[in-house]
């Protein structure tokens, strides 16, 4: 009977370490939620400052990263917002910063 008991745990710990092995290889989640930012279509009634000042606050909220908040920005752009995120040279898609410049350069508002 103890044997059999034996038997049992290295299966057991085998298909603890499968389980622990796949939670620790699938990425991170960004869960959306009730107060997730809206998409942004780029049309030139959209205010683009106030959008990205919004993302930047609730990515804080969420501790996300640079490479998160560049993530999560692609799936709330929506038309020429999108367009304009595809067509982005790599260095400007894959840091924040230079994306926030060029993003404001081409949807920001000119204050007359």
């Amino acid at each position: 009977m103890a044997e059999a008991h034996n038997a049992a745990q290295p299966a057991e710990a085998a298909a603890a370490q499968n389980t622990a092995a796949a939670a620790a290889a699938a990425p991170r989640q960004i869960k959306i939620d009730l107060y997730a930012p809206p998409v942004f279509e780029g049309r030139s009634t959209d205010d683009a400052l106030s959008f990205f000042q919004y993302v930047e606050r609730y990515a804080a909220s969420k501790q996300m990263t640079y490479g998160q908040k560049l993530q999560f920005i692609a799936i709330l752009l929506r038309d020429a917002a999108s367009d304009f995120y595809e067509g982005l040279p790599t260095t400007q898609s894959q840091s924040w910063d230079q994306f926030k410049t060029a993003f404001l350069a081409r949807f920001g508002r000119s204050e007359a």
